[in-house]
């Protein structure tokens, strides 16, 4: 369509230009613009449009360029230059040629006094020509195309040079003068030899041809690499920028010995081979289909490296110093320099057979594997600071490690294996869900494991046993060799089988907690040991250990605890079996179901007398939640229905504009609010056996806030609806102007925000302390002597109210009689005359109660010392 605009822009034009053209002919002057992939109609426009300034234009065909110049002379020079194209926009420059013969070895005379400022040369047929004795390198322009097995020596250009070579034609570069920028296009076995440029060069070879890079003097800024074909590209290098593309078999390689580009962007595909790539800063490497990506990193390594491999490809030797992103699939081998220093970062991602090796981190590592990929880490290099190991399907991931935290978590049939000989991380969480074992888990500072399905776990037994563990298994799984120092807790479902190493010290703490028909062996403590088990759940104790202090147990398990013993304290609601020898003390023992005891030696036993108690408080603490049971869900239920009728009453188009039934509508609101928010906490929530109140802090602190603000919300509006009907029945107009709906809505909004300000207290001071949701308690301890004194204060303020109450009966009981009766019948004289008695009298004993105080706090002091 361009030129067709340009066809009607010379129709535009008071006179007609005239165009001639020349076939087989080039111009050589000035190159004022220069077009590429361009027709032979878009060149014309192009110089018409610059009508004032162009005269001639070079057309190439074989490439789709075209140069435009400008000329003051009315002579210009021409030469040969086959497939090729002079159109002239002045006849009058026509009269005037100078022509230069490409194949010639001399420069014509007529030239020898005029600077050349582009040169183009077409070479064929066993041409041969020396570029630097024929013409001259101060050309700022040439453009050189040779096919057939021409041959051109000396090739140079103080500018710009464009090299188009084919058909087995062999081109020399000049070593001792680069230019500026080159662009090379080698075809069909063509050769080109000691490329080099200062600021940009850019390389394409296909079918087979060779180009060859000269970089023993200076490296360009940027360079480009394009092989198809079979094609080599050879020893090429850059400062700035490298960009390789590589297809269909090519050969690429990089000058090994030469400087690192800052950016190194690779692209092969089909069997392509990239070899002694490098980069200072960023290195981003897509590679496909059995392609080969080889990195030299002996000079330098990649700040970042972004890698992606597909179609068993091969990249040897990665490198980074600060980031490294893999990303491999389909049977791609991937790695890592094992010689050369760690990145602080390094993410994997390795599916569908993928295998890497040799990987490591210095700060974080991160590993993704999925299918039947490989992972393998480093073992010789000092472990990261922190591991994620993530593996799914059947992959492999092995000899992981960390310093400070380790997080694993497998699926299907993945298989991770820690490193034996590296040091154990100080945190270690652990979900596991595969069939395959994981093995050499050491035993870190804290342990934190949750295992699932049909796993095994093997500890290392070798290591020093954990600080704190706390172990979540279930289904069928199996874990073997689990020791701790400090603090144990576990809990186990289903059909698991959990083993302490018995040959181990025992933990200081331990909490088991087990259902189903669970095996948890070998379990002991030297402080605490708390047990909690149901159904079938089978826990044996170890004999190695002696008697923790104190002993918990809770069992409704048909498998019964055998060897419990303590030294302190020992409470058991279970089928219980205790062995007391030697000199055991066992004091206020008692059981629900069934008690068995055996004794030796001198052991003393002492149960506890009022141990049926225990199965009252048990009976009725059930029947307890039964009752609330009903009585919330006749609350829910009941309380919808009257809220949500309420709504529909209140908001009548006849009533609402009342500010009594506004108060009334927003308390109905905040009711509604109450019962879906606190009656559905204390009936799903607080049956649901979770323990999430004294473990999450902010569920703490919000639970008690709903459970105070939104019931007083609800009473703030029923008492504003009763201040209204004060206001409305007022004497005082001023009074009566106070029950209006705008103030009613501002009274209201203001109620809201104070009921929901006052107990903002409650988020700042509850949490959860000693693993119960409260205000934090007092650390220092109360002695005896202030329980004391706090005792005898509580007993004398209940003495006073007591007497209090009693003395103020008679008074507000009269009062109340006559206020009440007195309105429903005619009171005769003697009723009056009682009734005043009985007022008269509880007036005088109602002030009594002001003078006794004194002698109510001697009174129960005296009392106090006598029991004393």
């Amino acid at each position: 369509m361009l030129w067709i605009l340009c066809i009607f822009y010379l129709f535009s034009l008071n006179n007609c230009i005239l165009l001639n053209q020349i076939q087989n002919t080039i111009i050589i002057g000035n190159i004022n613009q220069f077009f590429v992939n361009q027709t032979r109609d878009q060149c014309i426009c192009h110089m018409i449009e610059f009508n004032e300034s162009i005269s001639a234009l070079n057309y190439f065909s074989v490439n789709q360029t075209c140069q435009l110049f400008s000329s003051n002379n009315n002579s210009i020079k021409i030469q040969l230059h086959l497939d090729s194209l002079l159109i002239l926009i002045n006849q009058s420059l026509q009269t005037n040629y100078l022509y230069v013969d490409a194949t010639s070895t001399t420069i014509p005379e007529a030239t020898t006094t005029e600077t050349i400022r582009f040169l183009s040369l077409l070479l064929q047929n066993d041409d041969n020509i020396n570029m630097a004795n024929t013409y001259s390198c101060n050309i700022p322009s040439v453009n050189i195309t040779t096919i057939n097995n021409a041959t051109v020596y000396d090739l140079c250009s103080n500018d710009y040079l464009s090299v188009d070579a084919c058909n087995n034609s062999d081109i020399f570069m000049k070593q001792s003068l680069c230019a500026n920028t080159i662009t090379v296009h080698s075809h069909n076995m063509a050769h080109i030899n000691n490329v080099c440029a200062i600021v940009a060069a850019s390389m394409e070879a296909e079918e087979q041809s060779l180009v060859t890079m000269d970089s023993s003097l200076v490296c360009p800024q940027r360079t480009v690499a394009i092989g198809e074909d079979y094609s080599q590209i050879l020893d090429i290098c850059a400062i700035t920028e490298m960009n390789i593309t590589g297809k269909d078999s090519s050969l690429i390689t990089m000058n090994s010995t030469c400087v690192c580009p800052k950016t190194t962007n690779i692209e092969t595909t089909n069997q392509t081979q990239v070899l002694n790539i490098s980069a200072n800063q960023i290195m981003n490497i897509i590679s496909t289909q059995l392609s080969k990506v080889s990195v030299d990193s002996s000079i330098c390594c990649a700040q970042k490296t972004i890698v992606h491999a597909f179609d068993s490809v091969q990249l040897l030797g990665l490198c980074a110093t600060e980031e490294m992103n893999i990303n491999g699939e389909q049977s791609a081998v991937i790695t890592m320099n094992s010689t050369h220093i760690c990145p602080n970062q390094t993410v994997i991602n390795a599916t569908n057979d993928a295998m890497m090796s040799n990987i490591c981190a210095k700060n974080l590592l991160s590993i993704f594997a999925t299918q039947q990929s490989a992972v393998n880490v480093n073992s010789e290099w000092v472990c990261p600071q922190n591991t994620m190991a993530v593996g799914s399907g059947h992959s492999n991931i092995s000899n992981i490690c960390a310093i400070d935290q380790m997080f694993i978590r497998t699926t299907d049939s993945a298989a991770i294996t820690m490193n034996d000989t590296a040091p154990c991380p100080k945190i270690l969480h652990i979900q596991y869900e595969s069939s395959i074992p994981i093995t050499n888990i050491c035993h870190s500072q804290v342990l934190i494991l949750t295992i699932t399905g049909n796993s095994t776990v093997n500890f290392n037994a070798s290591i020093k046993c954990t600080t704190t563990t706390v172990l979540v298994a279930s289904g069928t799984t199996e874990i073997n060799d689990l020791c701790t120092d400090s603090i144990l807790n576990v809990t186990g479902n289903d059909l698991s089988t959990i083993n302490f190493d018995s040959s181990s010290r025992c933990p200081n703490n331990t909490a088991v907690f087990g259902s189903n028909e669970t095996q948890i062996l070998n379990v002991g403590a030297y402080s605490t040991l708390t047990i909690q088990v149901r159904d079938a759940a089978n826990v044996t104790l170890i004999e190695t250990c002696s008697c923790p202090q104190n002993t918990y147990i809770i069992s409704s398990s048909t498998v019964p605890i055998s060897r419990i013993c303590a030294q302190n304290t020992l409470q058991m609601i279970a089928n219980v079996t205790v062995i007391a020898s030697e000199t055991t003390l066992i004091s206020n023992l008692c059981a629900t179901t069934r008690l068995t005891v055996q004794v030796a030696n001198t052991a003393n036993v002492l149960i506890n007398p009022k141990w049926p108690l225990a199965l009252y408080s048990t009976t009725l603490s059930q029947i307890l939640s039964n009752i609330t049971l009903s009585i919330d869900l006749i609350t829910f239920i009941f309380g919808i229905i009257g809220c949500i009728g309420n709504l529909i009453t209140f908001t009548n188009r006849q009533i609402r504009q009342s500010s009594a039934v506004f108060y009334l509508l927003c308390a109905t609101i905040s009711e509604l609010i109450t019962i879906l928010i606190c009656v559905l906490f204390r009936l799903f929530y607080d049956r649901s056996g979770s323990n999430l109140l004294n473990e999450s802090s902010l569920f703490c602190k919000f639970r008690y806030y709903f459970a105070l603000t939104l019931p007083t919300i609800c009473s703030y509006y029923i008492f504003l609806s009763i201040l209204d009907r004060y206001f409305c029945i007022s004497h005082n107009a001023k009074v009566r102007a106070r029950s209006q709906i705008k103030i009613a809505k501002r009274i209201s909004t203001l109620m809201l925000i104070l009921s929901i300000t006052i107990p903002i207290h409650i988020l700042i001071f509850y949490n959860i302390y000693n693993n119960l949701c409260q205000i934090q308690p007092s650390k220092n301890r109360t002695s005896n002597r202030r329980k004391t004194f706090e005792i005898k204060l509580l007993k004398i303020i209940l003495i006073q109210v007591f007497l209090s109450i009693l003395l103020s009966l008679l008074r507000f009981g009269s009062f109340t009689y006559r206020n009440i009766v007195f309105n429903i019948i005619t009171p005769t004289v003697a009723h009056r005359a009682a009734v005043v008695f009985a007022e008269t009298l509880g007036g005088s004993l109602y002030f009594v109660n002001y003078a006794l105080s004194f002698f109510v706090s001697i009174i129960s002091i005296q009392r106090n010392v006598q029991s004393h």
